[in-house]
């Protein structure tokens, strides 16, 4: 009994789609933190690069204003003029930010938006379940993990970056302020190209464990994927759908096969039914291509003016075909007479001749 319920409650099967989306609904999709986060540092960096040196002799002119006291009979001048420096810097790569942020996570949720996940939910204001979320854990320790793995190679790269650089530091002092603030910037622009590009491959690990996380944790049992195709099944909604798609394709089948047939009987409207009869091509008797009824019926009417297919109207013929015929089969034996009488007319009057009675 043990054994039965272990295999009944092992989760051992992909999610189907409909757990998939059920999921989704709920706002539960593989996103990682970390990738909006380098996102965001990419932006920034980016924003810095482009505007770093206008932003640089803004900065330069506040700061020479500053120094040289011009300000000093009318300081509201003075904050006015940081403010709008600040204003200017903080501005773009604030939006930068932003705009890579929530770029970043439309792209991993494929632009989910979950009002579901919005709603107050009882169970988040269980004590017990707000200590699990605090007590070391299998969670925690990875989440752990992943931090000191950032931070350890973040500094690693920073020692190694600036351990290299420190004779060319050592030497600022006997250099041209121009020539120190050059080699301080490729120095920044170094930590800054390895620092971006070490949190890119940490954030697309960090993407590549919380996707497969994600997939594992949405397991089935196999009971489960039983259950869920037995309530597929009696869904009336996906049966009604499925219905719905399959006259949708039967449909479009018929009014696409009427450009392969002999003659389109019709009633006159509302019934068109195709027939083909090719002694030729292996035809012992006429066959019923595809027969539909009112729009589809006039649909075929014009698909076959299009094709020049001759129409005749006949209407007991039409009404016992539709009745009595199966598509892509010879038709019934009782009314190859009737259908005969209409193939020779279609024949003596030629494919393209205009719509008759018969």
């Amino acid at each position: 009994m043990a054994e039965d319920t272990a295999d009944r409650d092992s989760k051992t099967e992909e999610a189907t789609p409909r757990k998939k989306e059920k999921l989704r609904e709920k706002g539960q999709v593989a996103k990682s933190a970390d990738v909006a986060g380098a996102a965001t540092v990419v932006a920034v960096v980016g924003m810095l690069a482009f505007a770093g040196e206008p932003l640089a002799h803004e900065l330069r002119a506040f700061a020479e204003r500053s120094f040289a006291l011009r300000d000093a009979g009318a300081p509201l001048e003075a904050v006015e003029a940081g403010g709008r420096l600040l204003f200017g810097a903080v501005l773009p790569i604030a939006a930068a930010a932003a705009v890579a942020a929530i770029g970043a996570t439309l792209a991993q949720t494929k632009g989910l938006f979950a009002i579901a996940s919005l709603a107050p939910k009882p169970e988040r204001l269980d004590p017990a379940q707000g200590i699990k979320k605090v007590l070391p854990g299998p969670q925690m320790a990875t989440e752990t993990g992943k931090s000191l793995l950032k931070v350890g190679a973040v500094a690693f790269i920073a020692y190694r970056i600036v351990d290299d650089a420190l004779p060319r530091l050592g030497a600022l002092p006997s250099v041209s302020p121009e020539r120190g603030a050059a080699e301080v910037g490729v120095v920044a622009a170094r930590l800054a190209l390895w620092g971006v590009a070490s949190l890119a491959a940490l954030a697309a690990v960090d993407y590549l464990i919380a996707w497969r996380r994600f997939h594992k944790d949405a397991r089935m049992a196999k009971h489960e994927v039983k259950q869920e195709h037995k309530e597929s099944e009696g869904d009336p909604k996906l049966k009604a759908r499925r219905r719905a798609k399959q006259r949708q394709l039967a449909d479009e089948r018929a009014v696409r096969d009427v450009s392969a047939a002999t003659v389109l009987v019709t009633n006159p409207t509302h019934i068109s039914v195709a027939l083909r009869y090719e002694p030729d091509a292996g035809d012992a008797a006429p066959v019923m291509l595809a027969h539909g009824v009112d729009e589809v019926a006039l649909r075929m009417r014009a698909e076959a003016r299009q094709h020049g297919v001759p129409i005749v109207e006949n209407r007991p013929l039409a009404r016992a075909l539709r009745a009595n015929g199966k598509v892509g089969q010879a038709i019934p034996v009782d009314l190859y007479e009737a259908a005969a009488q209409v193939i020779a007319h279609v024949m003596s009057i030629g494919r393209s001749g205009p719509e008759a009675e018969a």
